[in-house]
């Protein structure tokens, strides 16, 4: 269990392990280190009374992948989430507006991550794609080019100090989805259809046309990595034709996914009815 040293509403120190920190309503800051280290961590919930997060502060979490704070935070450290690359998922809770928070632990990871925006009426799920530098010899110079892989930096340019740009957002989908976005761009597509917060009626139909495109092969990457939420928003979003969806009960069938050949028959029978069938594997 952990022990938190809280020192004037200042939690300096927290001890002991502990797989799910929910930092003391109350508390304003986190001083530098104060999590550091702790590879068991997983999760971590801090309330809107925390408004800096020191340096250092969740060094080295290993195992943290989620993360649940507010806009609330004004100050982040250097290096406050450094070397945390498991964190998948961000849930941010907007109450001032202002997003210093999200570009500062995106500063300090690479990874894909999914951000979801709770706004007081309405939410916005966005993913932000992976990029990685490396580095490329100019022997004849003698110099070293920085290359960067990855359209992760392009998407973290659309968050301003005061929102998201959606319509710069949406725009990247385009000439990011043939260079290295393949993995990511269904999930893009899902999170922006899904949660359709300033989506134009043209950035609207990309998405619809990129998931229509690849129906088959983003339900069989989505049945693979068995994730299921993501693949029954797919089918809520009622793009896809019985003839599609007979594809896709066919990919079921062949890969043994059995909780998606469920989902999808359920599905197909209650948008275009018919009878229940047994399917054996």
């Amino acid at each position: 269990m952990a022990d938190i040293t809280i020192l004037e509403n200042v939690c300096s120190k927290v001890e002991g392990a502990v797989e799910s920190l929910i930092v003391p309503d109350g508390v304003s800051e986190l001083a530098p280190y104060a999590v550091s280290e702790h590879r068991e961590l997983l999760s971590v919930s801090i309330p809107e009374t925390v408004t800096k997060i020191g340096a250092h502060a969740f060094y080295n979490c290993r195992s943290l992948s989620h993360l649940e704070l507010t806009d609330c935070i004004e100050d982040i450290g250097d290096g406050a989430f450094k070397n945390c690359q498991r964190i998948r998922t961000i849930t941010i809770h907007i109450r001032k507006g202002q997003f210093r928070v999200l570009k500062g632990i995106l500063s300090d990871i690479n990874q894909e991550i999914r951000v979801n925006l709770i706004y007081p009426d309405v939410e916005a799920h966005l993913i932000f794609p992976y990029y990685l530098y490396n580095y490329e010899e100019n022997t004849p110079a003698r110099i070293v080019n920085q290359i960067t892989e990855g359209a992760g930096i392009q998407y973290q340019a659309c968050i301003r100090a005061d929102g998201i740009d959606f319509a710069g957002y949406d725009r990247l989908f385009k000439s990011s989805i043939y260079i290295d976005v393949q993995d990511s761009g269904f999930k893009i597509a899902i999170a922006r259809l899904s949660t359709p917060l300033e989506l134009s009626d043209a950035a609207r139909a990309q998405y619809e046309a990129f998931l229509k495109e690849h129906a088959v092969d983003i339900c069989e990457k989505l049945l693979e990595a068995d994730n299921q939420e993501d693949f029954k928003t797919l089918l809520q979003l009622n793009l896809f034709e019985k003839d599609t969806l007979d594809k896709v009960v066919n990919l079921c069938q062949r890969k043994a996914f059995t909780a998606g050949l469920s989902t999808c028959i359920e599905y197909k029978n209650k948008r275009f009815g018919g009878r229940k069938k047994t399917y054996e594997f």
